[in-house]
């Protein structure tokens, strides 16, 4: 088993614009970078990434279908086999929300990496309020 640390930040926008926002797969380019620039549709729920996190080929990026529940998980593939998990989870709080990603620890993984981890993820729900609080959109 996987250990797991959880993450979240409060966002000063009504619920239904942050989910509309997140359940646009185009839009997770915008406030996550790592995951590179190059990248493209593969149908509705599936874009593709040719770098930087695909140094080694091209890597599926899955989103979950929209739903009442404000579940918003992502997955990325590399030939078919799941390389990476972000259960992703928008929750109503009064005028505004809630969104926690879930970030898991392979029981290999040093205390480092594992810090890491948890500091990328903050450091994209981060960017992410300031896009959706600060911005146009």
């Amino acid at each position: 088993m996987h250990s797991m640390t959880t993450v979240g930040v409060s966002i000063a926008r009504d619920y239904d614009f942050v989910y509309d926002f997140l359940a646009t797969p185009k839009n997770l380019f915008t406030w996550a970078d790592e995951l590179g620039t190059a990248f493209h549709p593969e149908g509705p729920l599936d874009w593709v990434a040719e770098a930087p996190v695909a140094t080694d080929g091209p890597v599926t990026i899955r989103f979950s279908p929209r739903n009442i529940y404000g579940v918003l998980d992502v997955m990325a593939l590399k030939a078919g086999i799941v390389v990476f998990q972000a259960p992703v989870r928008l929750m109503r709080n009064g005028a505004g929300c809630e969104v926690t990603i879930g970030v898991w620890h392979r029981v290999e993984d040093s205390e480092a990496k594992r810090l890491s981890d948890v500091e990328w993820a903050r450091s994209d729900l981060l960017t992410l309020k300031t896009v959706l609080e600060q911005s146009g959109h």
